[in-house]
């Protein structure tokens, strides 16, 4: 439970430092650091990463938006797809990974 906390801190900062590029009060980004700490994370500790992906992103989107000033059902929503997404994202960037390298990724540690 703390990993998983703490990859949804994490991602959280990393996604909020990429969202002071986007143009509000917009959610793309030019810069996208998390989704690489995404990537290693499911790679390093496996699907049960995923969860602290989606934390972190559902924690920090709605939030993005009620600082913005535009907070309603909708927009809050869309944020909680938005964590859905880059939850599948993770895991389909694992997915592909472990498919065309198996565990030779552990080498790209060296």
């Amino acid at each position: 439970m703390t990993r998983i906390i703490a990859i949804a801190l994490a991602y959280a900062l990393l996604r909020a430092a990429g969202l002071t590029l986007a143009i509000p009060p917009g959610y793309a980004s030019p810069v996208f650091q998390a989704t690489g700490l995404a990537l290693a994370c499911v790679l390093w500790f496996g699907r049960s990463a995923l969860a602290g992906v989606w934390l972190g992103s559902a924690l920090l989107n709605p939030t993005h938006t009620w600082l913005g000033g535009i907070l309603s059902p909708t927009t809050a929503g869309v944020a909680l797809m938005i964590a859905v997404g880059a939850t599948v994202q993770a895991a389909g960037e694992r997915w592909l990974v472990t498919r065309w390298s198996g565990s030779a990724w552990h080498a790209l540690e060296r």
